[in-house]
């Protein structure tokens, strides 16, 4: 499949809930700043990047998801959180949009809890 290699970080269970079922919509809130007023945005949708971002700045997870998106960066630009988040590319693009155009696999968990997950979800 042509087009975009994004990223998603989440739980290790979500992880496989998406591989499985594919993207939903969430809720998120974004503080921004713009013309010197702070203020939050509200956005529903999945949370991409153009590159993994540390769970120290980004989302929390312990699962790193790589998203091939069959769909060019113009086709998702409306979707796009203006400027750069800790030099990456943000976009928060609705599920339907996603799902019938991606394959996604899990590109890394955390060795620290992926043991005690598969130990005890079976």
């Amino acid at each position: 499949m042509a087009g975009l290699i994004l990223y998603h970080r989440t739980s290790i269970a979500m992880a496989r809930r998406v591989v499985r079922h594919g993207f939903q919509d969430y809720t998120l809130t974004l503080g921004l700043t713009r013309s010197g007023a702070d203020h939050e945005v509200e956005v529903t949708g999945v949370w991409l990047t153009d590159r993994p971002i540390d769970v120290a700045i980004g989302p929390p997870g312990d699962a790193l998801l790589e998203v091939r998106l069959g769909l060019d960066e113009k086709a998702i630009s409306p979707f796009a959180i203006g400027g750069d988040f800790h030099d990456a590319k943000l976009w928060i693009v609705p599920a339907r949009v996603l799902n019938p155009r991606v394959t996604v696999c899990i590109k890394e968990v955390d060795p620290n809890t992926s043991w005690w997950y598969d130990r005890h979800t079976g």
